[in-house]
């Protein structure tokens, strides 16, 4: 069986990584993270450094794919031209799944404040204006919607 890409799309705060975390069960699929990869790299989730936490998650997640294992890939990606450049450079037969955790802002603030590492109301205001709506024409196979309300 094709190993599968699958991209979380969501705003901070939004469930993404509970949502990863299930599917990575349900599917055998290993979790590559944004926040996992800041703490291994500058020793804390929060510090967001320099582009050198997305290219090691797409190395890793080459090497998994190139490997046979499936992959969910954890981070915002609320970009469609980043998601669709990652998608254009995934080994060929791998089956692209988005899943878009669709949460009122209201509700991922509120998440926000019971998480112990706070992201700032300001970037998830931003990530709420830039947040494009996946869509068929970036490449993917299938697209789910998964909404906390």
């Amino acid at each position: 069986m094709a190993p599968k890409f699958i991209m979380m799309v969501g705003i901070a705060g939004s469930g993404k990584s509970t949502k990863a975390a299930e599917i990575a069960v349900q599917e055998g699929a290993i979790v590559i993270s944004s926040d996992t990869i800041r703490k291994e790299l500058y020793g804390d989730e929060a510090i967001h450094g320099d582009n050198q936490v997305y290219q090691t998650m797409e190395d890793r997640t080459m090497i998994a794919l190139r490997g046979g294992a499936s992959v969910v890939y954890d981070a915002t990606n609320v970009v469609a031209w980043r998601r669709k450049e990652l998608l254009d450079k995934l080994p060929a037969g791998v089956e692209k799944g988005c899943v878009w955790v669709n949460t009122p802002i209201e509700r991922a603030l509120q998440n926000n404040e019971g998480r112990a590492r706070h992201v700032a109301e300001w970037v998830i205001y931003r990530q709420a204006t830039q947040l494009e709506a996946p869509t068929e024409g970036e490449g993917w196979d299938t697209i789910r919607i998964h909404t906390y309300k």
